[in-house]
């Protein structure tokens, strides 16, 4: 058992490179968790929750340190504005550690990483705040509420109503579920199921596909055999909406840009049965290794990878395709809530230059579309300039909206219903012009924006 010290210093360690260097949080976490596998699972959980937890909540846990610290948590050392962010965090939100240990472990890395000199300015500003908080009024407004930068908030009310956006803020903040598709080449639902539960692993039927499942209590992916052999591929459940609208025909051609790590190449490819071409291209090696390694783990030969910069126009490749997946670069603000330290990083300027490469890319890929073939356009993002506008971009190509009403599962629509009539009228007209927005908060998945446009 290491001592729980070191299981904050890690912690730390990644919240410097994170909100200090820009760098991102599922990947040194990712790093950090394989790096450090002979911790026990419950170690690796508390440095996982530690680290998600304190980037979620940052703006709310800056407004509680605001409230007691004679220094405002911007004009703070790096190290201390994280290390005091990180123990209110689990002051706050993890009822399970005591106080006392929080502040003395604070206190303890203050003076570790020599910054004695202010262990007690550390060790006074939280033991303050450890008896104030439970008398603190929280304001009502999104930013702390929901530790939502103003930016995101505003993009969002563009979109939608104040009840929904709360909505969509709440679920961010919500445990997310890991979902994956069965790949019935190899195998099917049941028998998947059946050996996954005999290892003591929790499975349940997941939302709207019904060859996916939501899988948890396990320790590693690569120490479940059915993973290595290619039973199964972790995917979103909003991602998988993309291959359902896709709805490919044995032997289609097509082509996927933008695509690592490969979902939507394997769930198009799980579609076809194996039969057909799904062309899997991005735009480096380093991705597309992601996606070869997957294909290959799922034995789907029906896959072929290429290094391709999308917004390179290939000669070759006009109207050839069936159908051209094209889920683009964007803003990524549906996917908050998996990867939170995206919110600190949108603004309107950036939003601006993503459409301008989302639609150079389009410029490149809709003509490798034959007629009658479909383009299938998707992004992870809650946004109409990135999303209804680009709609209408593809459509002055050539391209008229196919109604996507039977693809969809029954599922949504009674969600839909649930959320009110607003939802439910938006749901049904959306899917009569080709168009899918999945609202997390909801529906049981990510924010997601699907569209199906055929080349008349």
């Amino acid at each position: 058992m290491t001592d729980a010290i070191n299981e904050r210093e890690i912690a730390l360690d990644i919240l410097m490179e994170v909100n200090e260097k820009e760098q991102y949080v599922h990947v040194l976490l990712n790093e950090a968790l394989r790096k450090y596998q002979y911790l026990e699972k419950n170690e690796r959980a508390f440095i996982s929750r530690l680290v998600k937890g304190t980037i979620e909540r940052r703006l709310t846990l800056d407004y509680v340190i605001n409230q007691v610290s004679s220094v405002r948590v911007n004009k703070m050392k790096p190290f201390i504005r994280n290390l005091m962010r990180m123990s209110v965090y689990q002051m706050m939100y993890m009822e399970q550690v005591p106080v006392s240990a929080v502040c003395n472990e604070a206190v303890k890395l203050a003076k570790k990483r020599h910054f004695n000199n202010l262990s007690g300015f550390v060790n006074g500003v939280l033991r303050n705040i450890s008896r104030q908080l439970a008398d603190m009024k929280l304001p009502d407004d999104y930013n702390v509420r929901y530790s939502m930068p103003q930016e995101v908030v505003d993009i969002l009310k563009e979109s939608f109503d104040d009840v929904t956006t709360a909505k969509i803020l709440d679920s961010f903040l919500k445990e997310r579920s890991i979902s994956a598709v069965v790949n019935t080449v190899k195998t099917d639902k049941n028998s998947l199921v059946k050996r996954l539960t005999e290892q003591g692993i929790t499975v349940k039927d997941a939302p709207y596909v019904e060859n996916a499942i939501l899988i948890s209590g396990f320790n590693y992916l690569d120490d479940i055999p059915e993973f290595n052999e290619g039973m199964f591929q972790i995917q979103d459940i909003s991602s998988m909406t993309a291959g359902l609208i896709a709805a490919p025909c044995k032997d289609s051609r097509i082509i996927d840009v933008c695509a690592a790590p490969g979902g939507k190449s394997i769930f198009a490819a799980i579609s076809m049965c194996g039969t057909g071409c799904v062309i899997s291209r991005d735009v480096s090696d380093r991705k597309t290794e992601q996606i070869r390694e997957n294909a290959d783990r799922l034995g789907l030969e029906n896959v072929i990878v290429q290094t391709v910069d999308a917004a390179e126009h290939i000669v070759q490749d006009e109207e050839s395709a069936d159908i051209v997946l094209a889920d683009l670069p964007c803003s990524g603000i549906g996917i908050i809530g998996r990867k939170p330290d995206i919110k600190y990083n949108v603004s309107k300027e950036k939003v601006s230059g993503i459409v301008t490469l989302q639609r150079k890319i389009l410029d490149s890929v809709c003509s490798y579309v034959k007629q009658g073939g479909y383009i299938v356009y998707s992004t992870c993002t809650l946004n109409y300039n990135e999303n209804e506008a680009n709609v209408r971009y593809i459509a002055d190509k050539g391209f008229v909206p196919e109604d996507i009403t039977d693809l969809l599962p029954e599922a949504l629509f009674e969600d839909a219903k649930k959320a009110g009539k607003d939802i439910y009228d938006k749901l049904v007209n959306d899917a009569k012009g080709g168009m899918l927005t999945l609202i997390p908060g909801v529906y049981e998945c990510d924010g997601f924006f699907v569209a199906k446009l055929k080349r008349k």
